[in-house]
């Protein structure tokens, strides 16, 4: 009988063999598909064909869905012409792309909206009717580099050669329109050569974008180059241009870049009187005017070239359209009059104006008290004592531009202040409102920390007039939230963002607009000198 229950065990063990192969699904070992039926890749001379969908069942060969589904027929060769083995990978959108989701890698490499495989000399990739295709190809033999192509939909089959030369450089440019809320079609991008800070930028070409708002600048030499975007030039900033880094002897040769277009500006030629008694008084403490937004509350500066001088001086300026008030670093080193010290400047129009600077405020003494000595030296900032606070409150340092020590002469602001002081490691504020020219002593400082708050997405853009709202033990402050680009991990989305000090402790953040709150977020700002914080696009 033992025979016969070997024979029955051997027989069991065998049909459990067959059902789990049979629930084994096919092998999907080629092209996963995305947003429909997937690819086909024919991998070199001698690859497999093997076409399924995202749940591994088989779909029509490649003769019943020709006439649906395009092809492309993509060749590699490297420098020399010689034909190229090595990973491609590709991600097919019914829509383009404008985050630059493709580049410096794919976005979600490793799930199922990226497709990869194996290729020797050339692959076919099979890919739904209508949609956009980004491939990234890199050789066997330099892993750490990669190639992108961007095909736009096509019909039938399409033959793209892609040369892969080490010795040059491209960039992948996407521009977003003024609002952050679409393309920027048709826009002019300005491509400089700029190896460093010091050195000046150089022109080397100008693209223009399409309908989608990307270009292509390539083949460029290996170094820096500075991109602006449509209505911006070499002395703005993110997100209007942006700095990148192609040196030679580094594997990297394509990277992506997202700007901003910059609305139409218009011009203000603003005429400077100086007194020869207030450019005496200015020895030695500089005296550098700017122009200050007003219209929306952000405190957006523009300074005016060079510091002032004694006389006549004449500048012209590109500025948006709106109001702004003349105001002068430091703080309180001379004095403008009411009646000049607002300008207005019409959209499409040159705007002239005459001010003339007086000398400034009083002088008093004040000492730091609080701040450790290793931490200098410092820059101290006057912002001014209101509910709603200029962002860029930082720019107007009062007194010398670094105290070396704790105890400095400063002018006394016809209004109540609250210092802020940035050392070498972290910021400080002071405990109370100051009435400078009331104030002559110690002034006590603790510990702060920079909150850095990035609201995500186009809901936070479409927001008017959005404004941040931080309340502490030491009080409540407000700051208006700018638009600007955004990383998001591997992606640049549109979002609003906010710089606010606030003393270390635990800070209630409420953001609202014109159509109510949007969201609540508690925070403990005592952690250290700065606190990102990213909400993400539903709040």
């Amino acid at each position: 009988m033992k025979w016969v229950r070997r024979i029955g065990l051997v027989a069991v063990l065998a049909i459990a063999v067959l059902l789990c192969y049979l629930a084994i699904p096919p092998s999907r070992t080629a092209a996963h598909g995305s947003g429909g039926a997937v690819s086909e890749l024919t991998a070199g001379h001698n690859g497999e064909n093997v076409s399924t969908d995202s749940a591994g069942a088989r779909t029509p060969t490649r003769a019943e869905d020709r006439a649906d589904s395009p092809l492309l027929v993509l060749t590699v060769r490297d420098a020399a012409g010689k034909p190229a083995s090595g990973l491609v990978s590709w991600r097919a959108t019914p829509e383009p792309d404008l985050s630059g989701d493709a580049l410096p890698m794919f976005a979600g490499e490793k799930s199922g909206s990226v497709h990869q495989a194996n290729f020797q000399d050339t692959a076919s990739i099979r890919l739904p009717a209508g949609h956009w295709l980004w491939l990234k190809v890199t050789p066997a033999h330099r892993l750490a580099s990669a190639w992108f192509l961007r095909v736009p939909p096509f019909r039938g089959m399409r033959r793209k050669t892609l040369v892969l030369d080490d010795t040059t450089r491209a960039l992948h440019v996407f521009v977003w329109n003024a609002t952050l809320t679409g393309p920027c079609a048709d826009g002019e991008v300005s491509l400089y050569a700029a190896e460093g800070a010091g050195s000046a930028p150089v022109p080397v070409q100008r693209l223009r974008t399409d309908a989608h708002g990307y270009a292509l600048a390539q083949p460029l030499p290996p170094g820096g180059f500075l991109v602006c975007g449509p209505g911006s030039s070499p002395g703005d900033t993110h997100p209007f241009t942006a700095h990148m880094m192609l040196p030679a002897g580094v594997p990297v040769a394509e990277l992506s870049c997202s700007v901003a277009a910059r609305a139409p500006c218009s011009f203000l030629r603003l005429t400077v009187v100086v007194a020869p008694e207030c450019a005496k008084a200015l020895q030695g403490a500089g005296g550098k005017l700017f122009l200050k937004r007003k219209d929306d509350g952000s405190g957006a500066a523009v300074p005016l070239p060079g510091l002032l001088v004694e006389g006549k001086t004449t500048h012209r300026v590109a500025v948006a359209p709106g109001t702004y008030e003349i105001a002068c670093l430091p703080a309180g080193c001379v004095t403008i009059r009411d009646t000049e010290r607002y300008v207005s400047v019409a959209a499409g129009r040159e705007q002239a104006a005459t001010v003339a600077v007086a000398a400034g405020c009083a002088v008093v003494r004040l000492s730091l008290i609080g701040i450790p000595q290793h931490e200098f030296p410092i820059t101290v900032h006057a912002r001014a004592d209101a509910a709603l606070i200029d962002e860029d409150s930082r720019l107007v340092f009062l007194g010398p531009y670094r105290w070396r020590t704790p105890d400095a002469q400063v002018a006394g602001l016809p209004r109540s202040v609250v210092l802020v002081a940035h050392s070498r490691h972290r910021p400080y504020v002071s405990i109370r409102p100051l009435e400078l020219r009331a104030t002559t002593g110690p002034v006590p400082m603790t510990a702060a920390t920079r909150l850095q708050v990035t609201w995500l997405g186009p809901r936070a853009v479409a927001c008017r007039d959005p404004i941040l709202v931080a309340r502490s033990s030491h009080g409540q402050n407000e700051v208006l939230l700018r638009r600007t680009l955004a990383r998001d991990g591997s992606r640049i989305r549109p979002a609003l963002e906010a710089s606010l000090v606030v003393p270390a402790g635990l800070v209630d953040l409420t953001c609202r607009s014109a159509a109510g709150e949007h969201w609540q977020r508690r925070v403990d700002a005592s952690a250290g000198p700065a606190l990102p914080l990213v909400v993400p696009e539903g709040g």
